[in-house]
C-alpha cells in the first residue's frame, strides 16, 4: 500500500523526537519507565492502523462507485 511507506519514515523520523520528550517527561513525573519499548511499539501500533482507516474508508467508497458517477463528480 502507498499509504505504509510514509508513515513508516515519519514514525522513524519521529522516534529521536519522542524520546527525548519521553526522557523530559520521566524527570518530572514518575509514571513509567522511558525505555519501556512496549510504550513505543503501541505508540506506533496505533499511529499505523489510524493511518490505514483513514486509508481505507474513502478507497472502500471509491471501489463501491460506478465509473459513470466518478465522471460525472470531477
Amino acid at each position: 500500500m502507498a499509504i505504509v511507506r510514509p508513515v513508516v519514515v515519519g514514525m522513524l523520523g519521529g522516534l529521536p523526537f519522542g524520546r527525548g520528550v519521553t526522557r523530559l517527561l520521566s524527570r518530572s513525573v514518575s509514571v513509567g519507565n522511558a525505555n519501556d519499548i512496549r510504550i513505543y511499539a503501541a505508540a506506533a501500533t496505533v499511529i499505523l492502523v489510524a493511518a490505514l482507516a483513514a486509508a481505507w474508508l474513502p478507497g472502500r467508497r471509491l471501489f463501491t462507485m460506478r465509473v459513470a458517477e466518478l465522471l460525472r463528480s470531477s
